[in-house]
């Protein structure tokens, strides 16, 4: 009798389960696939273009950030494509990036810990090059102001 009603409660207990995976699974089936497939796919793809972009610019000899560059060449792409398309086709080529791009920027501070944790030991900046900053940084606001 004992083993019956264990027997029932393990049956329940597995049916059970079954249905709240399929619940989760449909009810939240969208963001699993956004979560384990969109983002995997988006970042290897955006490493792979910035990758081949720094194996040319060594090719070429070029002394340039592959990922600035890329940058660059994406945002030059958009423009056109809203210029040539208009924004509805733009948009679309927008949201292929914006699930890892979203993810990606969630994350930046984890991106950017090992420059951090490199920046005691580097070289002191020239007075010259702060110079630089501070007034590309001053020509950015007034730009910004206008």
């Amino acid at each position: 009798m004992v083993y019956r009603r264990i027997r029932s409660l393990i049956v329940e207990a597995v049916n059970d389960a079954l249905q709240a995976i399929k619940v989760v699974g449909t009810s939240s089936a969208r963001h699993l696939r956004s979560s384990w497939l969109y983002v995997p796919i988006g970042i290897m793809s955006m490493l792979a273009v910035c990758f081949g972009m720094r194996i040319f610019f060594s090719t070429v000899g070029i002394s340039f950030p592959p990922s600035v560059a890329c940058m660059i060449i994406f945002f030059i792409l958009l423009l056109c494509c809203e210029a040539l398309l208009g924004t509805h086709p733009t948009n679309a080529v927008v949201g292929l990036i914006k699930v890892p791009g979203d993810w990606a920027l969630k994350w930046i501070n984890i991106f950017f810990a090992p420059a951090f944790i490199m920046l005691p030991t580097s070289p002191p900046i020239a007075i010259s090059e702060v110079m630089k900053i501070i007034a590309v940084f001053c020509e950015s606001i007034q730009v910004l102001k206008e």
